[in-house]
């Protein structure tokens, strides 16, 4: 057994055989199938927050100081995105995997292409969301979710009297789900319409 410290992400690839694991003082760690560990991405110097995949099973990574950072499929670095100097929270690709969303605590929202150059910038922080099936985005501004889709302007989603912790699109892409830290889950329609309100 590996003493990997603290787990802070997991997801696995979308072939379901690698679960990448994000931790504070071993970079990135895989285990297989089986439980057995499966490789690594030694980053000694970087605590890592965030991790994921898309289709072709290049990794993207965010971390601490900054750090986000594109791997392919075998471990090696494909590129390193410059910009942020502060903790990155939150990375998400889009459905075609070839534009990347992050979020940290700058109040700095991005949008970066697959080269590392930045698209475009949203005033906004962690969590972030990119929709698995469409190009739908959202984000945090406290206990606000910013709801943006092709063509429209953002919305501003209200109803969570708290800090916002968690956004998670559904595996369709139909519905969004954010989450506070008092419990309280809402749940948003894929045109930012309210969907339901549950209490943990």
């Amino acid at each position: 057994n590996l003493n990997v410290g603290r787990l802070n992400n997991l997801k696995w690839s979308h072939d379901g055989s690698r679960l990448a694991i994000a931790t504070d003082n071993l970079g990135i760690r895989f285990l297989n199938e089986s439980g057995d560990w499966d490789g690594a991405i030694s980053l000694d110097t970087v605590s890592m927050r965030a991790i994921s995949y898309n289709n072709a099973g290049e990794l993207a990574t965010a971390g601490d100081d900054g750090f986000v950072g594109i791997w392919n499929a075998d471990g090696t670095r494909k590129t390193e995105f410059k910009g942020y100097d502060k903790r990155v929270n939150s990375v998400n690709w889009n459905s075609d995997g070839n534009q990347l969303l992050t979020g940290n605590w700058d109040m700095s929202v991005r949008i970066w292409d697959a080269n590392g150059d930045v698209i475009a910038t949203r005033n906004g922080t962690n969590p972030t969301a990119w929709n698995p099936r469409g190009e739908e985005l959202a984000w945090t501004t406290a206990s606000d979710v910013q709801f943006e889709a092709p063509g429209s302007p953002v919305r501003v989603l209200r109803g969570h009297k708290s800090q916002i912790t968690r956004l998670v699109w559904n595996s369709s892409g139909s519905v969004l789900a954010s989450a506070d830290v008092n419990g309280e889950i809402r749940v948003w329609n894929r045109d930012g319409s309210p969907a339901g309100i549950m209490q943990s």
